[in-house]
């Protein structure tokens, strides 16, 4: 039987703790967008230092290496999520342009999301309610650029834990390919979900 698990499982099938998987209401695009540019700003300075390590010590491959495995080491988690929060910021302002969702009118809308990739089947990654009316807009999103192996599996999770959720759902891609492959499982499962490649 699945057990329908949205994004327990983060970069290459790295656990979470269970303690993270809660959604938490979202302050603004101008306080993410900050925190993104931290983020990126650390990750440039693990970057230099192995740039750095590798033009002073062009012939010396352990050296090299065990740079690059301590960039990775501080910097893959932080590349992973910040690539997943910038899809979401993005999918968040198509919202706004193309169907009218005022992220700022807080009285209006209730707006909630996941932005470490986490949560379980009634978790998805964004949630935006209508307060008046009650309509709900759930969505997911992949930053994955093609969808073989374990990509595609994950995309199959992903469109049936959303398929389950109430209201307008929306499926957040990159590629053109994971677009067709997206496509492709929700007309062959007969789910309501559109898929919109930001």
């Amino acid at each position: 039987m699945f057990e329908c698990l949205c994004s327990g499982v983060v970069g290459d099938g790295m656990l979470i703790d269970q303690e993270e998987l809660i959604m938490i209401d979202f302050s603004s695009i101008e306080g993410v967008e900050a925190a993104l540019d931290e983020e990126l700003t650390s990750v440039k300075a693990a970057m230099s230092k192995y740039i750095e390590v590798f033009n002073n010590n062009p012939q010396d491959i352990e050296a090299q290496l065990s740079e690059l495995r301590r960039f990775r080491s501080t910097s893959y988690e932080s590349l992973n999520q910040s690539q997943h929060e910038w899809l979401l910021i993005k999918g968040l302002k198509w919202l706004s342009s193309t169907r009218n969702i005022s992220l700022e009118a807080r009285n209006e809308y209730i707006i909630q999301w996941n932005p470490r990739q986490t949560g379980f089947s009634d978790e998805p990654d964004l949630r935006i309610i209508n307060k008046s009316i009650g309509l709900e807009i759930n969505c997911e999103a992949s930053t994955s650029e093609k969808p073989v192996g374990i990509i595609d599996r994950r995309i199959r999770e992903h469109l049936q834990c959303l398929s389950k959720l109430n209201g307008i759902k929306y499926y957040f891609v990159l590629t053109e390919q994971m677009k067709q492959r997206a496509e492709t499982k929700i007309r062959n499962n007969g789910w309501d979900i559109e898929v919109i490649r930001l």
